[in-house]
């Protein structure tokens, strides 16, 4: 699995995990108490669907080391993607929403990739990103900060006989914790997502080890220009990855000092944002291949938080505006701006043209099914008043 889509897996349904606390994800999940968001509830649901694209992918061969493992889609066994089914089954038997709730056969294929994540991990507590790093203490980190809160939702549902996979998922993580306080990294976000590894860490298990590896991280500042760009300027993907590692600093932390290089990033993100809510992602550094990325992949727990508690960042930030938008307007927007690309009159779009087609395939990029569909009501009713206009004899 590559690390950029590890990345958009790790800020799903789990991504405003971090942002609550270890208190209120046991809160959250024993009572049922604590209000989400729809937009997380529609993302526990979306959670759900996806585990069910792991059950072809098992290894069932009890000879293989990674027997109750799964491969990944090169056919290749990983712990990025084991760790992504770890994070997903936890997700889903410790939420009531999901149909997966304190499931007993979710708890027994738990148990099942346990070992085939023991063995993917050295015995230094790193893991591997198969594709190009070794022994990496920052793919340690991308799994840590994410698996460390998806244990405590897991450990809060309390799901009757998941001691044995408490234990083993404890075990995995103070070993990758080994690797955090002491390991070196390749690039700048790295830093952050290591440090918001070990606060995790040191949430669930308070060491003196991670807390000084946080603070010699730290010493090194936090690399914001003053227009608001983190060094590597990956807007569709690392920016919102370090934004993320910052809010989970200044709560695991207690320091809301580490929420300021946020709003100052996401105030110079709107200046990246077209209309239709896509972010401008070109500029970045990191040479990865340019790809169109939408608002709310990286950055909606992060808008979710600031757009609940700041009004003032609701006003004056345009990012903001845009992601409280409802979904008719986004819609709206997102076939305007489709049909502007291929600048032609809105009453060229007919069921036989081609525009309708092409206007029909650029929906289809649309990740957010709710808007997709809304999308494609617009089109039809673009269609059927163009329909009708043309059966107007003058």
């Amino acid at each position: 699995m590559q690390r950029r889509n590890f990345v958009a897996l790790s800020t799903t349904a789990l991504a405003s995990i971090p942002f609550m606390g270890l208190a209120s994800v046991t809160k959250m999940n024993v009572d049922g108490n604590m209000p989400k968001p729809d937009w997380l509830v529609k993302a526990i649901k979306d959670n759900d669907a996806s585990l069910k694209g792991y059950a072809t992918s098992k290894v069932t061969d009890p000879a293989s080391p990674y027997f109750g493992g799964y491969v990944d889609y090169s056919n290749l066994v990983n712990a990025g993607h084991n760790n992504g089914f770890l994070i997903n089954a936890c997700v889903a038997i410790s939420s009531p929403e999901s149909i997966h709730f304190r499931s007993p056969q979710l708890l027994k294929e738990i148990e099942d990739v346990l070992p085939c994540m023991h063995a993917l991990q050295h015995d230094d507590g790193t893991i591997d990103l198969i594709d190009t790093n070794f022994h990496s203490t920052p793919d340690t980190g991308f799994m840590v900060r994410v698996l460390a809160p998806a244990y405590a939702l897991f450990k809060a549902a309390a799901v009757q006989g998941a001691e044995k996979a408490l234990n083993s998922l404890e075990r995995l993580l103070k070993n990758a914790g080994n690797a955090l306080a002491y390991g070196g990294l390749h690039t700048p976000n790295h830093r952050w997502v290591v440090c918001a590894a070990l606060t995790q860490l040191n949430l669930l298990w308070p060491d003196e080890r991670y807390t000084k590896r946080i603070n010699q991280w730290l010493a090194e500042k936090i690399d914001l220009d003053p227009d608001g760009q983190y060094t590597e300027k990956s807007t569709g993907g690392y920016s919102g990855t370090v934004d993320h590692s910052l809010v989970t600093m200044s709560i695991g932390l207690k320091n809301p000092a580490f929420l300021e290089p946020v709003r100052k990033n996401l105030q110079m993100m709107h200046y990246y944002l077209h209309p239709n809510g896509e972010v401008v992602y070109f500029n970045g550094t990191d040479l990865s291949e340019a790809q169109k990325v939408a608002l709310t992949n990286q950055y909606q727990s992060i808008l979710d938080r600031f757009t609940s508690k700041d009004k003032d960042f609701n006003l004056s930030n345009p990012m903001a505006q845009q992601y409280l938008l409802d979904e008719d307007t986004k819609a709206n927007t997102y076939v305007a701006n489709f049909i502007k690309r291929l600048a032609i009159p809105k009453a060229q779009i007919t069921n036989n043209s081609k525009a309708f087609s092409d206007v029909s395939k650029m929906i289809s990029t649309i990740k957010d099914i709710n808007i997709r569909y809304k999308a494609i009501d617009v089109l039809k009713g673009i269609v059927n008043m163009n329909s009708q206009t043309s059966r107007v004899k003058p």
